[in-house]
């Protein structure tokens, strides 16, 4: 089954579990984006999907991006703008709908196959292969959390 496919299927799941809401939502697989993998528009009640990181990741990675657009789409049917993009209301719809990962942001590249693992010590990093070369011909990296250096494992 292609990705599309498999994305309205869920849409269409999370759509059950609210039926007291009347969805008249769009959906868009176009988006252009380096760095996002999903948006929700609340003006336009269009969510967004970005195809090109989509079938880097897989669908089993990509469906917690359908669940976390989702999650905003839901809040604003129910809040409104009356509540925060990431509050407590985002997270427990992300809980009810069984988001695996209930962040506001998703660190895609550690799932695309051309990103190599090294580690500092707080954490794992993924990077690209050119930072990756620049490492290993003795550039230093530092980890923003525990400022350590990353190293090749």
């Amino acid at each position: 089954m292609n990705i599309k496919k498999q994305i309205l299927i869920k849409l269409k799941r999370m759509e059950s579990i609210f039926p007291e809401l009347n969805f008249k939502y769009k959906v868009n697989f176009n988006l252009k984006s380096n760095t996002s993998m999903g948006e929700y528009s609340m003006n336009n009640d269009i969510l967004y999907f970005n195809m090109n990181i989509c079938k880097k990741t897989g669908f089993k990675i990509y469906e917690d991006i359908v669940i976390h657009e989702f999650a905003h789409l839901i809040i604003n049917y129910k809040y409104g703008k009356n509540v925060l993009v990431h509050g407590k209301e985002w997270k427990n719809i992300m809980r009810l709908l069984n988001a695996k990962n209930i962040s506001a942001t998703v660190d895609f590249n550690k799932y695309i196959e051309t990103n190599i693992k090294v580690i500092c010590s707080c954490k794992e990093h993924f990077i690209s292969k050119n930072r990756f070369t620049r490492l290993k011909n003795g550039q230093k990296y530092k980890c923003n959390s525990c400022k350590d250096y990353l190293k090749i494992i």
